[in-house]
């Protein structure tokens, strides 16, 4: 624990004021942006809206206009149809045309004729008195507007025009039926029309042709009101786009700006035009802005007094955590921080309490960690003196070893050792790694050192490796049984060169046989001798011996499977083949030369990725 004091720095800016000052800058800052970006939303919402709901006026008026005309022309080709079939059913057809409140008069021509006469004609003479007109009102229709019969079978339908106030507010729709070759003409009142056109009070609805004739408008029975119907120029400025409908902005004569809408019935050659001041259309826009305009001001503002009003619940709890970060850097780790509220300072709070719970609970875990990091590296330098030389020469027999353990304290063991004529050669396996498999390879090395001692009460034990395993077999299972060991023990005569050797389950050894050709795989075998159980598993275990011949630049080659199974950064293992590959790349090389080589080029496969198994080899050369 440090006995220097802990010495904060002088507070020039409080937190309280910090936060004061940020939330007053941010509402002077905001609110400008603020209302910027809400008005500028609002009005491309509200324009959006009234220039998608004036294009739907449009559309409706142009939908309920074909259906007039459909409707009209319906009934037309039936009374058309009943005439032609049985002229003699006049009361019929007379009944049907009578029944259409909105046909006015129909005429029939016959499309070939010449003479421009009807071959029928029905007129509602009721109407005339309705709209206090002559007698010949019908006929001078026809005068003034004679039936352009060659014009209509060019374009098969047309609307005309032929009102003129005072008089009957009609339209004249004519329309070319091939069938009976006949020429309809239809005098539609257009009263189901106006009232349409007049059910959205704040429009102003039209009719006209693309080259701006106007034909039908509401209020077209007003004289004042035609006055002030829509100009050919204004009409011209919506067409010349060549859009089928859309919505405009024109600016009129007068000054006023109005929102047009217009949709071109092709069928009809008609254009619906549907227009609306824009101060009447944005009449709502400016009075919506303004009350946003106070409520914002008056939100903001609440928010500002709440902001300046908590700043020193939040600063409280924050002084009474540095007080708390004093007290634990002077060493008092019990000091606790008592703040009740329930928001991020109060979970803040009983962090910073279990904080100092575990920095004292963790002091003490390190205490004992190093304890047992220290037992550990001892148990690890202990272990270290149980292997012998790295390199080793007896007579004729070059012995070179490595290992490197996976943890502080491995499972592997390896000794050679000379007892007069003989050389044996050990290697081990314990089952894992670690303290536990540390202990069973001390027991084997005690043995190891006996061995010498227990070959002066039986003679021929050097001789005879099995009996080695059944002694070491007994010695490991007194141990408990919980861990095993594979074990392989050779024993070379160093005159004879003939090697004994017995195994308890470990991985078979590989003997190269010195061939005059390129060393290959069929130059090597595995001493595939009868092999026991390992060592500690069965107290009465039994182990058998084999016995083969060395001769001069043979090697033996003894392995656990720590760096054959070793894996590179992608997975892959690096295998018994390349294994095999590096081993017979080196037969030629002394001992030590053989094992280092095919350690560098494991571990290069490797390439950093932890083995994570005891890496350990020994190679036997019998040299000239």
């Amino acid at each position: 624990m440090s006995d220097t004091e802990f010495l904060p720095r002088k507070i020039k800016l409080s937190i309280h004021t910090k936060l004061v000052t940020l939330i007053v800058g941010i509402v002077v800052i905001s609110l400008p942006s603020f209302l910027y970006f809400a008005v500028d939303l609002f009005k491309k919402d509200k324009s959006a809206y009234v220039f998608e709901t004036t294009l739907n006026n449009v559309e409706s008026m142009g939908q309920q206009l074909d259906e007039y005309f459909k409707n009209a022309l319906r009934e037309a080709i039936v009374v058309v149809s009943i005439a032609r079939n049985n002229s003699e059913n006049k009361e019929l057809y007379e009944k049907i045309f009578s029944s259409n409140e909105n046909l006015m008069e129909l005429l029939i021509y016959n499309a070939n004729d010449s003479t421009n006469i009807p071959v029928m004609d029905l007129k509602k003479t009721d109407w005339l008195v309705k709209f206090h007109q002559n007698s010949d009102y019908f006929d001078r229709l026809l005068i003034d507007n004679p039936i352009p019969i060659q014009l209509i079978k060019e374009k098969k339908m047309v609307v005309l025009s032929t009102f003129k106030s005072p008089g009957i507010p009609h339209l004249s729709f004519l329309a070319y039926d091939k069938a009976s070759e006949t020429i309809i003409v239809a005098r539609l009142l257009v009263d189901p029309i106006m009232n349409a056109f007049r059910s959205g009070t704040a429009y102003q609805n039209y009719v006209t042709s693309p080259q701006g004739k106007l034909l039908l408008f509401s209020g077209m029975e007003n004289s004042k009101i035609v006055k002030d119907a829509i100009a050919t120029s204004d009409v011209l400025k919506l067409t010349n786009s060549k859009q089928q409908k859309g919505v405009k902005e024109i600016t009129k004569q007068s000054g006023n700006e109005f929102l047009m809408a217009f949709s071109y019935l092709p069928q009809y050659d008609l254009l619906l035009i549907s227009e609306i001041d824009k101060k009447i259309a944005f009449e709502s826009q400016s009075y919506l802005i303004n009350k946003s305009a106070l409520l914002a001001i008056l939100l903001i503002s609440i928010a500002v007094l709440l902001g300046v009003l908590m700043a020193r619940s939040l600063t409280k709890p924050i002084e009474l955590l540095f007080e708390g970060t004093k007290e634990v850097a002077r060493g008092n780790f019990e000091h606790e921080t008592s703040i009740t509220s329930n928001d991020e300072l109060g979970v803040l709070s009983d962090s910073f309490n279990f904080m100092n719970k575990e920095i004292i609970r963790y002091m003490q875990e390190v205490k004992e960690k190093a304890r047992m990091e220290n037992e550990l590296a001892v148990a690890n330098l202990v272990q270290s003196s149980f292997f012998p030389e790295t390199e080793k020469k007896f007579g004729p027999i070059s012995i070179a070893g490595f290992y490197r353990s996976a943890s502080e304290c491995g499972g592997d063991w390896i000794g050679y050792k000379e007892f007069g004529d003989k050389v044996c050669v050990f290697i081990g396996d314990a089952t894992g790694h670690g303290v536990p498999a540390a202990l069973v390879t001390a027991t084997s090395f005690a043995f190891y050192n006996l061995i010498e001692d227990l070959a002066k009460n039986e003679k021929n034990l050097l001789e005879n490796p099995a009996k080695l395993l059944e002694i070491l077999n007994k010695v490991i299972h007194a141990v408990g049984g919980k861990v095993l060991m594979t074990l392989f023990v050779a024993v070379i005569d160093k005159k004879s060169l003939k090697l004994t050797y017995s195994n308890a389950s470990h991985d078979p050894p590989l003997l190269y046989r010195k061939s005059d050709e390129k060393p290959s795989k069929q130059d090597i075998e595995a001493l595939l001798g009868e092999s026991g159980t390992r060592l500690g598993h069965v107290l009465s275990a039994t182990y058998q011996n084999t016995q083969i011949t060395m001769n001069i630049g043979d090697i033996l080659m003894l392995t656990t499977d720590g760096i054959i199974e070793g894996k590179n950064p992608d997975g892959k293992e690096w295998g018994d083949r390349n294994f095999m590959k590096t081993f017979l790349s080196n037969v030629d090389q002394p001992a030590p030369h053989i094992i280092s080589n095919i350690v560098k080029t494991g571990y290069d496969f490797f390439n950093g990725v932890d083995v994570g198994d005891d890496v350990t080899l020994v190679a036997v050369k019998i040299e000239k």
